[in-house]
Order: structure tokens, then C-alpha cells, then sequence
């Protein structure tokens, strides 16, 4: 029996190519969560636009809330408290953008999320009916799906707790246009920002805010 309601991978409400997603206005963030860089908060970013037409590498990638990029991974009622943190978000890949106003992506997100399944949201997610006395089975439905990279569940009193880490290969092409310090990809906007050979993009999703820094 697959899981009829997890919704795996990082970013998994994001869809086609990578950072286009939504964007905000291109103002100034406020500082606040984690990046890969080790710290705890990501720094302000100010849209300032450019010519970003080259090749960029994923530098680093800080998320505000990354909580939010798991948001729907357990979408029953019964499980609203399952996810009890993330660590470890990062970004790796290629950002092509042509000259020709053509964008390709070959990024890749990861993530790890742990989470403590009651047996109400076991059943909800039609696993288990006991979750500490299943906890193997519900290890094992995560490692069905293709975006998990690992999984490693163990009972802990009545709930079966889970360490996931998971992978979401953001592959796409498309065209894209340019203005007012917003790069637009199949309708979609990103504020961004081309300093030298540092390219710095931003997107908001499921209240997370991903700033991306990419190296040519």
C-alpha cells in the first residue's frame, strides 16, 4: 500500500523549472532561518537586476521557515504535529540562461525532516493502525518513494519517529524575460539580483523564502 497523502521531496509544491516559483516583491527580507552557509540567519537581499545571461552554479542556498518546504508532505488534519524540525537544506546544480532568453535548470534541492507519527495520523495516512507497533512498515513505504534518499524510522512510546532525507531533482527548461529586477519564467517571477560573478535570486514558497547565490 503506497501513502496515499505524503507528498515527499523538498519543495514539494514546487513545480517546473527550478525558482520559478513565485517571488515577493523585491524589497528587502528580513533576516532569519538557516542557509547552508552554517548560519542561522539569511541576509537581508535587495533585488538590484543585471544582465543574467550565462551559466551560474548553486554557491549556497539559505531558506527562512524551511519548515514550510515540508508543510505538505503530511497534508491530513490527524497529523498537523508530525513534523517536529528540518536541517540540512541545500542546493546544488546549473542554471543556464541564455542570451537567446532561453533558461534551463539542473538543480537539485535536499533536505532532512524528522517526524513523530501518532497512530491517528498513521491511519489517516492508510499505513498503519498502530504506529509504534508498524514503524518498520512505515519506514518502509518512505523508502518506496523515488525522492527519498534515506529514511530510518524507530519506535518511540506510542508513535513510530522518522529521520527523512529527500531529494527533488528541479529539471526544467524553458523562456524568460527580464524587468524591473525580476527575472519571469513560464509566468512566473523571481526578484534577482547580478553582481560581478555572483548571481542572487530569491523565491517564496509555502512561507519559506529560498535565496539562492550562484557562481559563474
Amino acid at each position: 500500500m503506497r501513502l496515499r497523502a505524503i507528498r515527499l521531496g523538498v519543495l514539494a509544491a514546487v513545480s517546473g523549472l527550478v525558482l520559478a516559483c513565485g517571488g515577493d516583491d523585491g524589497g528587502d527580507k528580513p533576516a532569519g532561518g538557516a542557509g547552508t552557509n552554517g548560519s542561522d540567519d539569511c541576509p537581508a537581499f535587495k533585488s538590484c537586476g543585471g544582465d543574467p545571461a550565462g551559466e551560474w552554479t548553486v554557491d549556497n542556498l539559505c531558506v527562512t521557515e524551511p519548515q514550510g518546504l515540508f508543510a505538505a508532505t503530511v497534508n491530513q488534519a490527524a497529523c498537523s504535529s508530525a513534523l517536529k524540525g528540518v536541517k540540512d537544506v541545500d542546493g546544488s546544480g546549473t542554471y543556464k540562461l541564455g542570451a537567446d532568453k532561453n533558461a534551463m535548470s539542473g538543480i537539485v534541492v535536499s533536505g532532512t525532516a524528522s517526524f513523530s507519527f501518532s497512530d491517528a495520523c498513521a491511519k489517516a495516512l492508510g499505513v498503519a493502525q498502530s504506529a509504534a507497533s508498524e514503524c518498520p512498515k512505515i519506514e518502509a513505504e518512505f523508502k518506496k518513494e523515488s525522492a527519498v534518499k534515506s529514511a530510518v524510522c524507530t519506535p518511540a512510546g506510542s508513535n513510530c519517529d522518522c529521520e527523512i532525507t529527500s531529494d527533488l531533482s528541479l529539471a526544467g527548461n524553458g523562456s524568460y524575460t527580464v524587468s524591473n529586477n525580476q527575472i519571469m519564467v513560464s509566468g512566473l517571477t523571481q526578484p534577482f539580483c547580478v553582481e560581478g560573478d555572483t548571481l542572487t535570486i530569491q523565491t517564496t514558497r509555502s512561507g519559506s523564502t529560498l535565496t539562492f547565490t550562484l557562481k559563474k
